[in-house]
């Protein structure tokens, strides 16, 4: 089954150009799984990159930075189309499968509408993690409850069809170059500061054992 696990970068590449994924689909009661669309406005333009498979690894991290920004903002929409199958005409929505979650889509109050369900980029990530291939180094966000079990995964704002900030390569690039050296000076201060406290503490020390001592003799 491993061996069957793509490249996250090719999943999001995927989204990005065409509005699908072969992870994401709604299973209907004659057997055919459409893809869903789906919307994710914040991720890069493919077209900045090249299509070498170092860049598909670098596209990969820059959509996991902008989808981990906000964790738990709504960064994507699943849209479910009403009706019957359009493969066949006849099957009807049982279900939407993103990755090892489900979502029965068989209820009487959304049976018969089209469905735009916000994702957050966490749940995104933690359901796609565990059906592809992430960067090295990159663990997935842990599923709860977990994987296999069904859960309501949709319970955020819509997303806004307007105002939605769409990252350029060069913003992202920037982005983690400053986060790069915010860490560094922060560690680069704690190494400052150590040696100033272990002296202190050394200077305690001493101060502590050449007090006054008493004479025990009468």
């Amino acid at each position: 089954e491993s061996l069957q696990q793509r490249d996250i970068g090719d999943v999001l590449w995927q989204i990005s150009e065409k509005r699908s994924c072969d992870e994401i689909a709604i299973r209907y009661d004659c057997g055919h799984d459409l893809r869903a669309d789906i919307w994710a406005p914040s991720l890069p333009k493919t077209r900045e990159y090249a299509l070498a498979e170092a860049e598909r690894g670098r596209y990969a991290r820059h959509c996991i930075f902008v989808l981990t920004r906000d964790p738990g903002v709504t960064a994507m929409q699943i849209s479910i189309p009403e009706g019957r199958c359009r493969h066949c005409g006849r099957g009807q929505r049982q279900m939407l499968i993103c990755g090892p979650l489900q979502m029965n889509l068989t209820d009487a109050a959304i049976a018969t509408r089209r469905l735009d369900l916000p994702l957050s980029g966490h749940a995104f990530l933690s359901a796609i993690g565990q059906v592809c291939r992430l960067p090295e180094g990159v663990p997935p966000p842990s599923l709860t409850p977990r994987a296999g079990c069904v859960l309501k995964i949709f319970d955020g704002a819509p997303l806004p069809h307007d105002g939605v900030r769409q990252w350029t390569r060069k913003e992202v690039e920037d982005a983690i170059s400053r986060s790069i050296i915010k860490y560094v000076c922060a560690a680069m201060f704690a190494l400052t500061l150590l040696p100033v406290g272990v002296f202190n503490l050394l200077a305690m020390r001493l101060d502590s054992g050449s007090g006054p001592k008493t004479n025990s003799t009468l």
